[in-house]
């Protein structure tokens, strides 16, 4: 895999975080505005669940390293979490129990339960973060002047 290959998977990998992020926070502003939450919202919340917890897999992973189908996902997904939140949080400690609030508010929401506005609004906040880093990623790495296919690409 070439250079330009390389940063096109990198790119697109962080692409496909912002996208679902982009998601979960509509959702996310549906149910704070009291909306009904239809099939595919579901479908948003269970990858949001799965995404949040593959970053504390990710977390856990760094204890216990092993190696499997799975350990890039959760690598990537902690990766991703981790430069979004770390501002965010004074601890370690702290950042395990926002994910875990996070995935409680998730799973709740996923199953039509009240969530805490206090916790939905965390939840907002930390996939909005995952966004903007999404695109800031992407644009940091389209723009390598290494790779001039991607930088001088027309959009």
């Amino acid at each position: 895999m070439g250079e330009p290959d390389r940063v096109l998977a990198l790119a697109t990998e962080a692409m496909r975080g912002g996208n679902l992020a982009d998601k979960v926070i509509f959702t996310l502003a549906k149910a704070a505005g009291n909306l009904k939450l239809e099939k595919q919202d579901h479908e948003v919340l269970r990858q949001a669940v799965q995404f949040l917890k593959e970053v504390k897999s990710g977390y856990d992973w760094i204890d216990e390293p092993t190696i499997s189908p799975e350990s890039k996902t959760y690598a990537f997904s902690f990766k991703t979490a981790a430069s979004s939140w770390w501002q965010m949080v004074s601890s370690p400690l702290q950042f395990v129990e926002d994910i875990n609030v996070m995935i409680k508010t998730t799973e709740d929401l996923s199953e039509d339960k009240p969530p805490n506005r206090d916790s939905l609004r965390k939840t907002r906040l930390f996939f909005d973060r995952v966004f903007r880093h999404s695109i800031d990623r992407f644009s940091t790495l389209t723009a390598r002047p290494e790779v001039p296919e991607l930088r001088d690409a027309e959009y």
